[in-house]
């Protein structure tokens, strides 16, 4: 341990330049893992919109005849189909009565917080009146752990890669006066 503060004290630059090297190198992998997580992020959000996109193409007017009918297993198995998407939380139909608004189905566990929701209304018959509401709610909870895996890979490996990269740089700029191995030439 002697010997290192003795190499520290006789070769400053060295130590100087490969302190400059590893913040360099940190600097640039937070700054790289921020953009990857910015992006992904905004993927992953974009997925969801498109995800509620689909279920308002191709589960509201089904969803609006099954509430017309009362026909509550066919609502049923239409929430269910639109809850397969990912992310997906929450979905409920709500009837229209006069003054309010009743749930006739739901499906899933509603939670407030980070959430998109998306509220659409039910029209049916020859009037096109609305008949009742479609409450879509996808959670944000799926991104995150999934921004949260990718933080942990890309650091973990960046810091990896770091370690061997500069592992016999690091050693010959320390120690200029050790000999590497004819086994690693």
């Amino acid at each position: 341990m002697k010997d290192l503060f003795i190499y520290r004290k006789d070769y400053r630059l060295s130590y100087r330049l490969l302190l400059s090297i590893l913040i360099c190198s940190s600097f640039f992998t937070i700054i790289g893992t921020a953009v990857q997580l910015y992006v992904d992020y905004n993927k992953d959000i974009e997925r969801i919109h498109n995800s509620i996109s689909h279920i308002k193409k191709g589960y509201l007017q089904p969803i609006a005849g099954s509430l017309w009918a009362m026909d509550v297993i066919q609502l049923k198995r239409n929430l269910e189909g639109a809850a397969n998407f990912p992310d997906m939380q929450y979905l409920e139909v709500r009837e229209k009565r006069k003054k309010s608004e009743v749930t006739v189905e739901a499906i899933g566990i509603r939670k407030d917080a980070d959430i998109i929701s998306k509220s659409y209304p039910l029209f049916y018959g020859k009037d096109n009146r609305q008949i009742g509401t479609l409450l879509v709610v996808a959670s944000k909870e799926g991104v995150f752990k999934r921004l949260q895996d990718k933080v942990l890979l890309n650091i973990s490996n960046s810091g990896f890669k770091d370690f061997f990269r500069f592992n016999w740089h690091s050693v010959n700029l320390l120690f200029p006066d050790y000999e590497t191995p004819q086994s690693f030439i």
